[in-house]
């Protein structure tokens, strides 16, 4: 409740973990918003979207190609699903829950350089000679990892209209 009064306050916002979360829900399953209460009722009750991994499916569909042209192709694919996903309608939000939800993460599975925090990312080990190295210059497997996106879209599994609607947008892109 302190951080519902005070959203702004970002100690308050740390101390909300997973017990707080779910204890809530039973209060927001009531909430007078339809939307918080039908999707706090479907995390409690287990009924979670079912998710399609975009990037994936696009990724096996461009498979053959050389991987720089394989990634060219997928965000360009990407972004054009996410246009038609826009224009279908599928993404307004209304007062009930919406019906399809999409979502892109970004990944940097060893960050050696940019923002303020990247040292803290950074990690040192002893070289064979005894000096201290960062990590990607020790190992070719750290110095390889590359940063990824995944593109996903979510929708109720029983909403057969929103399946079939996706699977014709994402036909269009991945024949």
């Amino acid at each position: 409740m302190r951080y519902i009064r005070t959203p702004h306050d970002l100690d308050l916002f740390c101390d909300l973990d997973d017990t707080v979360v779910w204890g809530a829900l039973p209060l927001l399953a009531e909430a007078e918003d339809k939307c918080v209460a039908e999707l706090a009722r479907r995390l409690m009750e287990r009924r979670l979207f079912k998710a399609v991994d975009v990037s994936g499916i696009l990724q096996k569909r461009f498979a053959g190609e050389d991987e720089e042209e394989r990634d060219q192709k997928r965000r360009e694919a990407e972004a054009q699903i996410r246009t038609r996903m826009r224009e279908s309608g599928l993404l307004e939000s209304s007062d009930s829950s919406p019906r399809v939800l999409d979502d892109v993460v970004q990944r940097d599975p060893y960050r050696t350089s940019g923002g303020d925090d990247a040292a803290l990312d950074m990690i040192y080990a002893v070289d064979r000679t005894g000096s201290l190295q960062e990590l990607s210059q020790l190992s070719r497997v750290v110095a390889a990892l590359k940063k990824f996106e995944t593109y996903r879209i979510y929708f109720r599994r029983e909403d057969q209209g929103v399946r079939a609607e996706l699977e014709g947008i994402l036909e269009e892109q991945v024949p």
